[in-house]
């Protein structure tokens, strides 16, 4: 089922043109260009159908409450999603923004959406608990293909066990839980003038620790590099705190979590595809990963103004 025949599902108006797009490595993109508008074309090539629609369901909360988001084009039949042999299809609004310069505005805006978005009451909301996919027991499975895998990286493979090993016992430490968006990068969010107008890219919500995002969005903002900018580290969390407080419990742990976010970028990498093709990007992605979660592992977070 191609383009043409999906658009059927749809009153969107005649296509003028399609351009393919590259919105990192998880899907194909494209751009449609009708006479009044653009759209996103979306074919999901490592989700299941079950977590799109899951994905749908936070949308529509979030669409609900006006947050800064790109949402998805209903189709004829109420419905926004459409299975295809090549992965299923949602077609969103187009938001297109320029690069994102990191700075202090950028920081406080994306810690206060991410705040904000700690705090929806999800099980009242009727969104399910739906697990993340950056896991321990996740790693462990992992770990178990390296001897079998078709590509070897021997140094690769010796960091990430014992990374995976020295993450065990700090993680199973109990932290606040809720509503994550999992993937917080620049990348994923649209800036103009400073002011978020919207974050993109639900597919890895789930329920999580608050940690985990955090962690996570520390990795998109607050690194020059491979170095940690701390001035920058303690602004996200000083706009945070306004939203929802953090316990010293929390403030202990985040250095494990910077770490653990991208411990589990190195891990999505691997599986997709890393372990059976070669990709020159996504290799020196996770050498620059390794380099960054190897700093963090002797580094305590200054956190000033918490």
């Amino acid at each position: 089922m191609g383009i043409k025949e999906v658009l059927q599902f749809y009153s969107i108006g005649d296509i003028l043109d399609v351009e393919k797009v590259n919105f990192g490595f998880s899907n194909t993109n494209y751009k449609l260009i009708t006479a009044g508008d653009h759209y996103l074309y979306r074919i999901y090539k490592s989700q299941s159908r079950a977590d799109v629609e899951y994905e749908m369901k936070v949308l529509k909360v979030l669409k609900d409450m006006n947050f800064p988001a790109a949402f998805p084009i209903q189709r004829k039949d109420g419905g926004f999603s459409t299975n295809t042999p090549d992965g299923v299809v949602v077609i969103y609004d187009f938001l297109k923004g320029g690069e994102t310069e990191i700075n202090e505005q950028v920081v406080r805006e994306i810690a206060k959406a991410m705040g904000k978005f700690h705090k929806i009451p999800y099980a009242k909301k009727g969104i399910g608990a739906k697990s993340n996919s950056i896991s321990l027991s996740r790693c462990h499975r992992l770990i178990q293909r390296f001897d079998d895998a078709e590509i070897q990286y021997p140094e690769i493979f010796e960091y990430f066990i014992d990374q995976t090993n020295f993450m065990r016992m700090p993680l199973q430490i109990t932290v606040p839980r809720g509503l994550v968006h999992g993937d917080l990068f620049p990348t994923n969010t649209v800036f103009q003038g400073g002011e978020l107008k919207a974050i993109l890219d639900f597919e890895e919500v789930c329920v999580d620790s608050f940690l985990f995002d955090i962690g996570m969005t520390i990795n998109g903002f607050c690194f020059e590099g491979q170095v940690l900018n701390e001035q920058l580290t303690a602004i996200l969390l000083e706009e945070y705190y306004q939203q929802r407080q953090i316990s010293q419990q929390e403030v202990k742990l985040l250095p494990v979590y910077v770490s653990w976010a991208a411990h589990g970028m190195i891990a999505w990498h691997l599986e997709n595809n890393l372990l059976s093709v070669e990709n020159p990007k996504q290799l020196q992605k996770v050498e620059e990963l390794m380099s960054r979660v190897r700093q963090l592992r002797n580094t305590q977070l200054v956190i000033a103004k918490l």
